[in-house]
């Protein structure tokens, strides 16, 4: 797998995962969201802590997922966070690229929070592209 074909995995499958977790969502699933956010903001500051940022951020992923309500989406998306060259991409994590990173997440709860499916669809979908293309 190319780190491309690997990006183009996940802007489809999580566009499609956060749309429908949009739909799904529940008082607890919003308070779920804002606190693993505040686990993101919190591991944004702190030094090389970048692994505690990823692990933040990669939950917020994958409670999508699982709030989407199907478990192939939740595997598939352990999966591809698991493949060791796409987790090295991270590495290139910098301050200014993590607060960026948080700040896309904001939007994508306040979609979620708000029952606008396209637009979490569409905020994931930018989301990642802009990492990966940030990450390259």
């Amino acid at each position: 797998l190319t780190l491309n074909q690997i990006s183009e995995f996940r802007v489809a499958i999580e566009g499609r995962v956060t749309y429908l977790a949009a739909g799904a969502a529940d008082p607890s699933d919003i308070r779920q969201l804002h606190q693993r956010l505040e686990q993101v903001r919190t591991r944004m500051t702190g030094g090389d802590n970048w692994r505690a940022y990823i692990e933040a951020d990669q939950s917020i992923h994958l409670y999508l997922a699982q709030m989407a309500g199907n478990p192939l989406f939740s595997q598939a998306l352990e999966a591809t966070m698991g493949l060791k060259p796409y987790f090295c991409r991270f590495l290139r994590l910098r301050p200014a690229l993590m607060e960026t990173n948080y700040l896309d997440l904001v939007k994508i709860v306040s979609a979620i929070e708000t029952r606008r499916p396209e637009a979490a669809s569409q905020a994931t979908q930018q989301h990642i592209t802009r990492f990966n293309e940030a990450v390259v």
